[in-house]
């Protein structure tokens, strides 16, 4: 018997265009306030450290932070928010992977 295997996806859920930010020193917005979103992973390509403010300026070394290159952060229910997603970099022109959904 074979076996199929069909993705769940939610109904009004849709899946934006994949995009990249390269994160410096300063914090900034990497991902921009959007009341649809229903889910977002960010991956760190580059390797180092980058970390995320969600919904106010990110803090290096405190609150949610990725380490490595491969490292990925996926936005939970508890993690969720509709707000702008802010992010910096312990160096400049690290590169973030973003699928927002």
């Amino acid at each position: 018997m074979a076996l199929t295997v069909r993705p769940f996806r939610r109904p009004g859920v849709a899946v934006a265009a994949p995009a990249a930010a390269v994160v410096g020193m300063a914090t900034g917005v990497i991902v921009a306030r959007n009341q649809a979103r229903h889910g977002l992973l960010l991956t760190l390509v580059s390797a180092g450290q980058v970390a995320f403010g969600l919904g106010q300026d990110a803090v290096l070394n405190a609150g949610i932070n990725l380490f490595g290159q491969g490292a990925v952060w996926e936005m939970d229910e508890l993690s969720f928010t509709t707000e702008p997603i802010s992010a910096v970099a312990d160096e400049a022109d690290r590169v973030l992977a973003i699928q927002e959904f």
